[in-house]
C-alpha cells in the first residue's frame, strides 16, 4: 500500500517502479521501515520522568547506604526527594509513617543487608519506571 502510493502519487514513481522490479514489496517495506526507524532513533531524544524516592529510616547510617545501592542501579531514572512535599513515588522506611501519602508506594526495609527487602524495593522501582514510560517526552535533538 505504501509502495503503491509512492509509485502513483509521487514524482519518484519511476524510481520506485524500478526498485519494485528487483525487490519484493515485503523486503522493500521492511527496509523502508528499518531506515525510517533508524533515523528516528538517531535524531529523537527522549526525556523520561524520574521516579521520586524518599528514604526515611530511623537509623542514620542506613539511608545513605540504601540510596547508594539504588543509585548504582538506576542512576538517571531516579531522584531522591527530602520530604513528602517532594511528591515521592516510593517511600522507603523502617517505621510506620504518621503522615501517609496516598499516591506513594511504601516499602519497608529494615536493613540495607536484607536481600529480600532490597529485592522488593528494586522490583517496585522497576515497576514505577515502566509506569512512567507513557509519560515520556519525545523531541528532536
Amino acid at each position: 500500500m505504501v509502495i503503491e502510493k509512492l509509485i502513483t502519487k509521487t514524482e519518484y514513481g519511476s524510481f520506485f517502479k524500478a526498485i519494485k522490479k528487483y525487490t519484493s514489496q515485503e523486503t522493500l517495506t521492511d527496509y523502508i521501515y528499518l531506515v525510517t526507524y533508524t533515523i528516528l532513533v538517531k535524531f529523537m531524544q527522549v526525556d523520561f520522568p524520574k521516579v521520586r524516592i524518599l528514604i526515611q529510616n530511623s537509623k542514620v547510617f542506613v539511608g545513605p547506604i540504601i540510596s547508594q545501592k539504588i543509585e548504582l542501579l538506576f542512576s538517571d531514572k531516579i531522584e531522591f526527594v527530602k520530604n513528602q512535599q517532594g511528591s515521592p513515588d516510593i517511600i522507603v522506611t523502617d517505621i510506620e509513617l504518621t503522615e501517609k501519602n496516598s499516591k506513594a508506594k511504601e516499602i519497608f526495609i529494615s536493613s540495607f543487608s536484607n536481600s529480600s527487602d532490597l529485592e522488593l524495593l528494586l522490583e517496585e522501582i522497576g515497576k514505577k519506571i515502566i509506569e512512567h514510560y507513557d509519560d515520556r517526552h519525545l523531541y528532536l535533538g
